[in-house]
């Protein structure tokens, strides 16, 4: 399945309470979701974040990063309503 046939969130994230403290990790791994945009935010590629957790598949973190841009969008969407 590729990032884009990727119809829910659930799809690429899971939360188990047993696992990671029941932080959102990428789905099959104990790598945190979190993680990928503490790489980008420092400069780092998503080649570079994936080399060093190859358990994550390069679907699964564009994945998560365009579900991230449509929510932001959302989002901003939303607050044009009120401004």
């Amino acid at each position: 399945m590729n990032a884009i046939e990727c119809s829910t969130l659930a799809e690429v994230v899971w939360v188990d309470p047993e696992r990671m403290g029941g932080i959102a990790c990428f789905r099959g791994t104990r790598v945190p979701v979190e993680f990928i945009f503490d790489w980008l935010g420092t400069g780092e590629t998503i080649d570079y974040f994936l080399e060093q957790y190859p358990s994550v598949t390069r679907d699964q973190a564009v994945a998560v990063m365009q579900w991230a841009k449509l929510k932001v969008c959302e989002e901003m969407g939303a607050l044009e309503t009120f401004a």
